[in-house]
């Protein structure tokens, strides 16, 4: 009797344990997937350097000086008034909009102008043309939260031509003296985008590329 009694027991055991498993799986399976941390840091919500709320220039001037000590340690001018005559480039996602202008390759860099870097080819034609900027809000600044895909338009107001690029190419930090961006060799039109991150001149670069 005793033994019928134990083996009853064991079977009605065995039971409550299949049926409190079942019971668990079930619940894990009705469970809703666990999220995942968006891979994309350009969307709302994450906390990457390059992140970039889904309204374009939604606060991206504040993250800026959160991740950039040169935007966060120099002041940026008034903007002077810029006609629309002669090449511009503009960045519609970035609020980047500036006249491109010849420079000497050395540090003095005005403000609200993009420099074209003498030796590479002319923006928009065969080659590498590198244009560089402040990395200020406005500037080139928003470089920092450019991510692939984005439009950028080479637009000469003067012959009422645009050219219609995209980022291909977030390089990011590079150091001040890293000169191999300047000498890209490329077989179709490319801009290489620079600008300043860290507030001395050995300080790193930022670098961007499209084509």
């Amino acid at each position: 009797m005793s033994r019928r009694l134990a083996a009853i027991a064991m079977v009605v055991a065995g039971a409550l344990m299949i049926t409190v498993a079942a019971g668990g799986f079930l619940y894990l399976r009705g469970e809703p997937a666990v999220k995942l941390s968006n891979p994309d840091p350009h969307l709302t919500g994450s906390t990457a350097a390059t992140a970039r709320p889904q309204a374009p220039g939604q606060d991206l001037s504040a993250k800026l000086v959160q991740v950039s000590s040169y935007a966060a340690n120099r002041p940026a001018e008034t903007r002077p008034a810029q006609p629309h005559t002669g090449l511009w480039v503009e960045i519609p996602s970035l609020q980047i909009a500036l006249p491109v202008r010849e420079g000497d390759g050395s540090d003095r860099v005005p403000q609200w102008q993009a420099l074209h870097y003498p030796g590479t080819v002319a923006p928009g034609t065969q080659g590498n043309s590198y244009l560089y900027a402040h990395g200020l809000w406005g500037m080139f600044g928003g470089l920092l939260f450019a991510r692939s895909g984005d439009e950028v338009r080479l637009h000469d107001y003067s012959t009422g031509t645009s050219r219609v690029m995209h980022v291909t190419r977030v390089v990011g930090n590079v150091a001040w003296n890293d000169t191999r961006w300047i000498h890209v060799t490329a077989g179709q039109a490319t801009l290489t985008l620079q600008t300043c991150v860290d507030d001395n001149l050995r300080g790193n670069r930022f670098i961007v590329q499209a084509i």
